[in-house]
């Protein structure tokens, strides 16, 4: 059996056109067929808060035909139970997850996440290290000053250090245990998750990757490999990405076959049609599921409130303008 379980973190937001769940259907799970080995993941966990367990069951029941379960994130989190937290709250579920996971290691994914070539164990933990996605501390140093002081560090990561990237990412089982002890035994009063809610400023990977390398873990648990995780030059971060010079040599560089990251991001918050995006990634990742019909009209119902929106605030800001 595979030493790593994949867990995808998602909801089905009422509000949203195109829901996490929607974008898992169209994009995620095909590539997975496409491209990951049937022993890659023991098994493919999601997890969902308590009023989408039953809608993302049906569905990906039928999706995926390897082991799976659907787990209520209270399971996680039961000491966040009906907290309003947000991003915050998705980033604690993450650091939550070996209460549900039992595998040495966790891919952690989302929505947004694409597999863009032939994946299987070893080419995730080449001799049983994990590659990793490296990124500057310079490009996010608010994170990393805050996780240091959130575990009472006496040291910080050097401004040209190479540090843990965002989502996908793989995650030490036993690691993650060791970072919540951490955390409990520094405000033993309340909950590890409660003590984190209590904080702002840090984020998930930059608690888990100062706690690595703080107890001196990374170099037994990750590969000195150029591979890593995925293609942040060629993902797709923001709208403009898509109309940027060379998008489309940037999109057939991404699933080279012989590259050296394994997946792509298309970030889920971009102004457009989930239906343009399948068709954009079709040639390679196959069809996906079939868009709903009535999606392209409500992204335009979504586009005229909002230019009604702005002429509104702009009129309002006239001057002499009333309200």
């Amino acid at each position: 059996m595979s030493d790593i379980t994949a867990a995808v973190i998602l909801r089905i937001d009422p509000d949203r056109i195109a829901s996490d769940l929607d974008r898992v259907l169209a994009l995620a799970l095909p590539s997975f067929e496409r491209f990951v080995s049937a022993d890659a993941f023991a098994e493919i966990v999601f997890v969902v808060p308590p009023e989408d367990v039953a809608a993302v069951a049906r569905a990906v029941r039928r999706r995926v035909s390897g082991p799976h379960r659907v787990i209520d994130e209270q399971t996680l989190v039961p000491h966040l139970a009906g907290s309003d937290a947000g991003w915050r709250k998705q980033q604690i579920i993450k650091l939550a997850l070996p209460a549900a996971i039992a595998t040495p290691w966790i891919l952690v994914l989302d929505a947004d996440v694409v597999a863009t070539r032939e994946i299987d164990e070893e080419l995730l933990l080449p001799g049983g290290r994990a590659i990793w996605q490296r990124e500057p501390v310079a490009a996010h140093p608010g994170w990393w000053e805050a996780s240091a002081a959130v575990l009472g560090l006496d040291w910080r990561f050097p401004g040209d250090a190479q540090v843990f990237g965002v989502t996908p990412a793989l995650l030490h089982r036993d690691a993650l245990v060791g970072l919540q002890q951490r955390v409990q035994e520094s405000q033993p009063a309340q909950h590890w998750t409660r003590s984190l809610l209590a904080v702002h400023g840090w984020t998930e990977y930059s608690l888990y990757w100062s706690h690595v390398v703080d107890r001196s873990l990374h170099d037994a648990l990750y590969a000195d490999s150029p591979r890593h995780l995925y293609d942040l030059q060629a993902s797709v971060w923001v709208a403009e990405d898509l109309a940027a010079p060379g998008f489309g040599d940037e999109l057939r560089r991404a699933f080279d076959p012989h590259a050296l990251h394994c997946f792509y991001v298309f970030q889920s918050n971009l102004e457009q049609p989930l239906d343009d995006t399948v068709r954009l990634l079709r040639p390679w990742i196959g069809p996906g599921r079939r868009i709903r019909a009535g999606e392209r009209i409500r992204w335009m119902r979504h586009r005229v409130r909002r230019h009604l929106r702005y002429r509104i605030a702009a009129l309002r800001r006239r001057p002499g303008a009333t309200t």
